[in-house]
């Protein structure tokens, strides 16, 4: 650790992101406990977590004063969140449509007559705001995307589409205690990295729900609580790191009132409000034979390892890391091929449906002789500008994702487009690969969920009992002399089966398809289709085209190859959407395909309907935490793999 001033910053090179030591405060205590429940329950599927996310498209609404009505814009955000609609369990009544329509017409007031410059105490103007900044803080070790800052860092807005705090009415809101965290995490982030005068930043809390003059609430740079946030985000890190040493198990036995350390506002806070929720997430550990105790302990352990070994870099585990980002040599950095220097902006333009500038091309000068770009199209990017040396620690950071590439043009979808197409302005630009956190909290969920399994299917997977097969069986024709009998098997096991096999063997293009097809002779069959990678996945597409064969995707259009996005969900739902239509489309489609991430993001999917056959392509490449709680959602599954790439 280091000592900044009077703060002690555990391991600073291991940035947390500042949301998750945020949700970690509640309005009667604080624990870093709540960030292990965060990483282990089940992404949650709600009317109130789609209200929140389309609260935050109406505000880069009101951003790019769009005069878009509200038929429009719902029409649009229905459309890109298609499936998380159709798979809600909630009713979209008409309160929803009344609150969504409530927080427009808050939002785009107080974006009109309330947001103040700090310094010259005038309006804010649209033309003045950037959306969705990243930023990276090693001196604090945090990282975070804030949802409106000015061009000058002097203002900072983070909008809520929930409540506020306890008490709050339409004439005052108070801000619940975790916004409050988050806001000043934000503010110190901007501090350090640009160096900001404490009195010179304006940050507040936009909650769109309440009306002026309570909507936009002031928030005061309180230092004791920003120093409390810091201890915490330390021993977020301290306990990610007993987990990785001492193993995931050795932290089930401390989960009780008697054994936590911590400070907190109230000694019941602990026992009444976290402990029953990581109870109920690790009971089933309780009643698991030994196997599957040691079997989760184990994955979740090696989880946890691979998660800071991504983070602070390591010779184990993982080759690239995100810590590549600010502690890897530009030189190392260049010689891997994990960074494009000297770009230069030769174009900016607005994709379809969107209010913001976001698809950027960029030239790309010579790299050097011995440049191999460690980049593909669908890679997720972070771009920047510098001025002598790239630094992403220093700059505002745009993610996106790469559209396409050249020797010497890179084509870049931003996530967040921006109304000023001047915020990309003229400069040198970089771009490096952007990490995420989410991956390794989706293979911690996704062993949550085999815990939570029947357990036959525990006892299957890890191969506490036999699979079985039905040997009466028969192909409802040839297909290959070749793939014939591997055919058989498959469809005589009645559990999963195996297919290993040398690169260049036809594994995808014939044995992939011909299981496809005969699958498909059922009339009640449902398949999914997954791989690891979107190139992967974009075979699959290929070969399903090549066939004749019906799909549906499910994915991001960027990173998907052009050839096959007419078949993704967004581009079916069309654009005049119905929730009625999505789901009879989910639901009839009878070839589904996605990579595992998006499947991972996307678990409400198996709440509204069950796959009889999953078919995992390029399997060797896939860690057993990113599948397990996939293959407990399905009848029967056949992995596809070859050796060659473990």
């Amino acid at each position: 650790g280091r000592l900044y001033g009077e703060l002690f910053v555990l391991d600073p090179d291991n940035l947390i992101y500042v949301t998750a030591v945020a949700a970690c405060f509640e309005e009667y205590g604080c624990s870093a406990r709540l960030s292990l429940v965060n990483k282990l329950k089940p992404a949650p599927a709600s009317k109130a977590i789609l209200l929140g996310n389309y609260a935050g498209q109406l505000l880069d609404e009101a951003v790019y004063d769009a005069d878009t009505g509200y038929a429009d814009s719902l029409k649009h955000f229905f459309s890109r969140h298609a499936l998380a609609f159709a798979c809600c369990p909630d009713e979209l009544d008409a309160d929803f449509h009344r609150e969504a329509q409530r927080q427009r017409a808050n939002i785009r007031n107080i974006m009109a007559n309330t947001l103040k410059h700090k310094k010259e105490q005038r309006p804010v103007q649209s033309g003045e705001l950037i959306l969705e900044p990243s930023f990276f803080c090693e001196t604090l070790g945090l990282q975070g995307r804030m949802d409106l800052i000015h061009v000058a860092l002097d203002t900072v807005v983070e909008q809520k589409g929930g409540k506020a705090a306890y008490g709050s009415t339409d004439t005052y809101v108070r801000q619940q205690q975790k916004h409050y965290v988050q806001l000043l995490l934000y503010a110190g982030l901007l501090r350090q990295n640009f160096g900001l005068g404490r009195r010179k930043t304006d940050i507040r809390l936009l909650y769109s729900k309440y009306p002026l003059p309570g909507g936009l609430v002031a928030v005061n740079e309180y230092q004791a609580l920003f120093r409390e946030a810091i201890a915490l985000r330390n021993r977020i890190v301290a306990q990610d790191y007993a987990i990785a040493h001492d193993g995931f198990g050795s932290i089930i036995d401390q989960l009780t009132p008697e054994t936590i350390n911590e400070r907190q506002l109230s000694t019941r806070f602990f026992s009444d409000y976290i402990l029953p929720q990581l109870q109920r997430l690790l009971t089933p550990l309780h009643t698991m034979s030994a196997v599957e105790h040691a079997y989760f302990c184990t994955m979740a352990t090696f989880v946890m390892r691979e998660q800071l070994a991504a983070k602070v870099g390591s010779n184990e585990g993982i080759s690239a890391s995100m810590a590549d980002l600010w502690n890897m040599p530009l030189a190392t950095k260049r010689e891997m091929g994990n960074i494009y220097t000297g770009l230069t902006i030769t174009g900016k333009e607005k994709s379809k449906g969107r209010g913001g500038w976001d698809i950027v091309s960029l030239d790309v000068p010579d790299q050097g002789e011995d440049f191999l770009p460690n980049f593909r199209p669908g890679d997720s990017i972070y771009l920047y500008a510098y001025t002598d040396t790239p630094n992403p620690t220093g700059a505002i950071l745009f993610k996106g994702s790469i559209v396409a590439m050249s020797q010497h043009s890179i084509t870049v979808h931003l996530n967040d487009g921006q109304q000023n197409e001047h915020i990309l302005a003229d400069s040198t630009y970089a771009v490096e690969h952007s990490g995420s956190d989410n991956t390794f909290t989706a293979n911690l969920r996704s062993l949550s969920e085999l815990i939570h399994a029947p357990s036959d299917r525990r006892q299957l997977l890890l191969s506490q009992r036999e699979p079985t097969a039905d040997t009466s069986r028969r192909l409802t024709r040839p297909y290959s002399p070749t793939y014939d009998a591997t055919l058989l098997k498959v469809k005589q096991a009645n559990d999963f089966f195996l297919l290993v096999g040398p690169p260049g063997t036809g594994k995808t293009s014939m044995a992939l398809r011909f299981m496809v097809e005969e699958a498909l002779c059922a009339p009640d069959a449902s398949l999914l289709l997954t791989s690891y990678t979107n190139r992967a996945v974009d075979e699959i597409c290929a070969m399903l085209t090549e066939a004749g064969i019906d799909y549906l995707r499910i994915g991001n259009e960027y990173t998907c190859d052009p050839r096959f996005r007419d078949q993704l969900l967004d581009r079916r739902v069309g654009e005049t959407p119905r929730l009625d239509l999505v789901r009879q489309t989910l639901l009839s489609a009878r070839v589904v395909v996605a990579t595992t991430t998006t499947l991972q993001s996307r678990t409400p999917l198996f709440t509204l309907r069950r796959f009889s056959l999953a078919i995992i392509d390029e399997a060797s490449q896939i860690l057993e935490p990113s599948l397990m709680g996939l293959l407990t959602h399905i009848d029967k599954f056949v992995m596809v793999g070859d050796y060659k790439q473990l």
